[in-house]
């Protein structure tokens, strides 16, 4: 089995921009409306929201933009991303105002690194 993609939540297409193209170094391949009707049909969610697709050679994840000012609620729901150097990884998240979730693991070996995208939306990385 291979994911496809992975489908999350935001409330701007700017913010969204700054995460995944300038912070995770993703391209944007496209983007589409779904309707009102086919998102209340599939997802209960009965407005029109904009998506778009966000690609890497590893994984591609759709941002559906609500029009709407929502907060993600608090969740353990996390993305593991494996990164080459997380220490410049964690520099370039902080520089960016992302917010950065660092505890030093008790047995004293490293770190465990969390961020957070604009949303809330929660990333794990690892090297």
């Amino acid at each position: 089995m291979k994911f496809n993609h992975y489908a999350i939540l935001s409330n701007s297409e700017e913010e969204s921009d700054k995460f995944y193209m300038e912070l995770l170094g993703m391209d944007k391949a496209y983007s589409f409306i779904i309707s009102k009707e086919l998102m209340n049909k599939i997802f209960s969610i009965n407005e029109e929201l904009k998506v778009i697709r966000y690609k890497s050679k590893e994984i591609d994840i759709e941002v559906f933009i609500s029009n709407k000012e929502i907060k993600q609620e608090k969740s353990i729901n996390h993305l593991g991303i494996v990164i080459e150097n997380r220490d410049v990884f964690y520099q370039k998240a902080k520089s960016l105002g992302v917010d950065v979730i660092k505890i030093e693991k008790p047995q004293g070996n490293g770190y465990y690194l969390f961020i957070k995208d604009f949303f809330g939306n929660i990333f794990e990385i690892q090297e």
